[in-house]
């Protein structure tokens, strides 16, 4: 008999999840502890300006949470470089102020979008503690938001 062949999914991690995760203070914590459950064996995604974000000069002060991460990432995820995203999210921050009734994003925010834009990037799972800011683009390539 055939064993049925478990395919990984893709999973693209915002910002806000390495925080809530390693933060037991932060609001989303809990829903980070299980999530990370469920994504530990996927092909996990990280955007390299998220880890700008996340590592911090407040991150590092806690030697044994940053060897932990470190060997996270080694062993379990892929990081996506930002170089054929930035130019555009960088016009498109920048171009946003010049327009009325128009919705703003972090640069970080238009780099992420650019990725799920990206449709020769195989992504089934975008997690984020700031769907809004993503869902028409999640909604119209049919990846499913985890928060």
């Amino acid at each position: 008999m055939l064993k049925k062949i478990a395919v990984r999914k893709s999973v693209l991690v915002d910002t806000g999840f390495w925080i809530a995760l390693h933060d037991s203070g932060d609001q989303h914590h809990g829903n980070a502890s299980e999530i990370i459950e469920l994504i530990r064996d996927e092909n996990i995604l990280i955007p390299w300006p998220t880890l700008y974000e996340f590592l911090n000069t407040r991150f590092t002060r806690d030697i044994r949470r940053v060897e932990g991460f470190a060997r996270f990432v080694q062993k379990s995820t892929t990081l996506i470089d930002d170089v054929e995203y930035r130019e555009n999210a960088f016009n498109i921050f920048f171009g946003s102020f010049n327009k009325n009734n128009r919705k703003t994003f972090s640069l970080v925010d238009l780099i992420i979008r650019e990725v799920l834009m990206d449709i020769s990037l195989k992504i089934d799972y975008l997690v984020t503690f700031n769907s809004g800011d993503f869902a028409d683009i999640c909604q119209r390539r049919r990846i499913e938001i985890l928060e």
